[in-house]
């Protein structure tokens, strides 16, 4: 147990992810009491519910918050759609909220026929196989999948175990690949193949709808994009692919369509704060993907962190820095 006296203040964090649960430490660890909401039956995030067993069991996940709880920090599994009636100034009883909403929705890319049933989103994948033990694939299957990030990798590392033989269809070059260099060697050594310099156009059922034909543009890579990257651009030839089914895997987004009532700022698909993790809304602060959108665990972390910190500071002062 976390022996240290509580200091009188209440401080609500929403959702259970790596920003979640470090900012929540650290209040804890300060004095503040503190309650965890999450709608979601299991807590622990995208680790437990965006990471296969193999790499991340369950069982660990589960341990850590049993000990956070031992520490204090209490848990709810609860669906927030008011981040106002949280606060003792809207008749909640907190004195601040973080938001550390984790990129929990799918991205599209866009191709015409994404919408065939063929074509299925990577979490959901992932998740039938963590937490229903649904084999979705069949042994002998060919199966693409489309990205080049951890995700994508853990994706087709399931789905060899699944008994699919499996293409990673990635836009850039490997060198160009956000996922982890470690994962990706062991993707390669379980079978996985790569179609480089591939971007998808289309998505048709082929075979009389048995499996489905992934039309990609060939792509080469000219300068650097916004980010610094290579920039993938289309050469005009088109290069035709058949697969089983597909898995899409080219990243993820928070869903922030509640807080649009709520005073909170959100531009391109982030939560806007200043430099001291205040949100536009007074004693609500934001970190993790949220505010960066999705990114490493240790990035979570580190701005859940900071998060906390700015929280114990403004208490400190008896006031909040809110955003400009």
């Amino acid at each position: 147990m976390n022996n240290k006296p509580k200091n009188g203040l209440f401080v609500a964090v929403v959702f259970s992810g790596p920003a979640g649960m470090a900012a929540a430490s650290a209040l804890n660890d300060a004095g503040v009491s503190v309650k965890v909401f999450d709608e979601l039956k299991e807590f622990g995030g995208m680790l437990a519910y965006g990471l296969p067993e193999f790499r991340l069991p369950l069982k660990k996940i589960r341990d850590s918050i049993d000990a956070a709880k031992k520490m204090g920090i209490i848990f709810e599994q609860k669906k927030i759609t008011s981040v106002k009636k949280l606060l003792k100034e809207f008749g909640g009883g907190f004195d601040f909220v973080v938001l550390a909403l984790g990129a929990g929705l799918g991205l599209k890319t866009g191709a015409a026929g994404e919408d065939n049933d063929k074509v299925i989103d990577a979490l959901v994948f992932l998740l039938n196989d963590k937490f229903e033990g649904k084999a979705m694939l069949k042994k002998g299957e060919e199966v693409a999948v489309v990205g080049g990030g951890n995700s994508a990798i853990d994706a087709a590392r399931v789905a060899v175990k699944q008994g699919a033989k499996v293409t990673i269809i990635y836009r850039r070059t490997e060198k160009e690949m956000p996922a982890f260099g470690d994962e990706l060697a062991k993707a390669k050594n379980e079978g996985v193949e790569f179609e480089f310099l591939r971007s998808p156009l289309n998505y048709s059922d082929s075979e009389g709808g048995k499996r489905i034909m992934v039309s990609c543009a060939e792509m080469i890579l000219a300068g650097e994009d916004e980010s610094g990257r290579a920039r993938p651009i289309e050469t005009g030839r088109e290069i035709s692919l058949v697969f089983d089914k597909v898995l899409l895997a080219i990243g993820q987004k928070p869903d922030f369509k509640w807080l649009e009532s709520e005073g909170i700022l959100v531009e391109n698909k982030i939560i806007m704060i200043n430099s001291h993790y205040a949100t536009t809304l007074k004693s609500v602060y934001a970190c993790g993907d949220s505010i960066t959108g999705a990114k490493t665990i240790a990035e979570a972390t580190r701005t859940g962190l900071g998060a906390a910190r700015e929280i114990i500071e403004a208490m400190r002062k008896g006031k909040e820095k809110d955003a400009k």
